[in-house]
């Protein structure tokens, strides 16, 4: 995984998530995914060792729930400062909705936690 934080600066905070397990919405786990929580601890991989960030800066949830998104969203928003940068991944499933607002597809976009 190649990321370079000469680009875009060292971000002060991380919130990672992957979701692999969509059993909930499909019990049969025809959606479910193999990777998405793999690639969530590798990029926690990089932001420990090769962004040399602080682990209490490293927020990763693995198959979280929409509440969960939503708290970490929430713990971001007060953990980084005004001028203060932070990585947001997201490894799962999206979706894409007709949207009446002017989007380059005219889709809104959105995760499937």
């Amino acid at each position: 995984m190649a990321f370079s934080s000469h680009a875009f600066g060292t971000p002060n905070y991380a919130l990672l998530m992957g979701v692999d397990d969509y059993t909930t919405y499909d019990p049969t786990g025809a959606s479910n995914l193999r990777g998405a929580v793999a690639d969530a601890h590798a990029w926690r991989e990089v932001c420990l060792h090769h962004l040399k960030m602080k682990e209490s800066r490293v927020k990763l949830l693995i198959n979280p729930t929409r509440e969960e998104v939503l708290e970490g969203l929430s713990w971001l928003s007060t953990k980084v400062q005004r001028s203060g940068s932070a990585l947001v991944t997201w490894s799962g499933h999206g979706a894409g909705l007709a949207s009446s607002t002017k989007t380059e597809e005219g889709l809104s976009l959105g995760l499937c936690p």
